[in-house]
């Protein structure tokens, strides 16, 4: 179900972020709507890969939960890497969004609200790769108490 739900975030994200790389372009000489185009295209980034790897752990898990791919370890690795890099990019975008910053850009000034709702659902799906990423690590715990270390299954028998 949380990967269902990451999945559907993170696919709103990509389209929103996608509409706004394609209207919001690099100038080189505003340097507040050259950091917009960077960040909206950093998310469209982790947008694509949230949902490339999301969709082939989500398909391995439900073909063969006692794989290797569906042990703790590697959903642990795919989850916190991709929590820290969305934490950071979603911190970015709202870093420059304090005070509205690039509301006062008349490049930008029209896509205001679609930049919040790319803030807003960069954030979401840092809960949720967060609340993820702790069931990962205390099912780790129950994996290293039961023997297997971390190579043990996301499933018990």
């Amino acid at each position: 179900v949380a990967f269902i739900v990451l999945l559907i975030f993170s696919i709103i994200e990509m389209s929103i972020a996608a509409f706004l790389a394609s209207k919001i372009h690099p100038t080189f000489d505003d340097a507040l709507q050259d950091s917009a185009a960077t960040n909206v295209i950093q998310l469209l980034s982790i947008s694509a890969w949230t949902i490339f790897l999301g969709l082939c752990f989500l398909i391995q898990f439900l073909e063969d939960p006692y794989s290797n791919m569906s042990n703790v370890g590697f959903h642990f690795w795919f989850l916190y890497s991709t929590w820290i890099t969305w934490m950071a990019f979603a911190g970015l975008l709202s870093t420059h969004m304090t005070g509205m910053q690039f509301c006062h850009i008349p490049a930008l000034l029209m896509y205001c609200h679609q930049l919040q709702a790319l803030a807003a659902f960069a954030w979401l799906n840092c809960i949720v790769m967060g609340l993820m990423v702790l069931f990962v690590v205390i099912r780790g715990c129950q994996s290293v108490e039961r023997g297997d270390n971390f190579g043990g299954p996301m499933l018990e028998t």
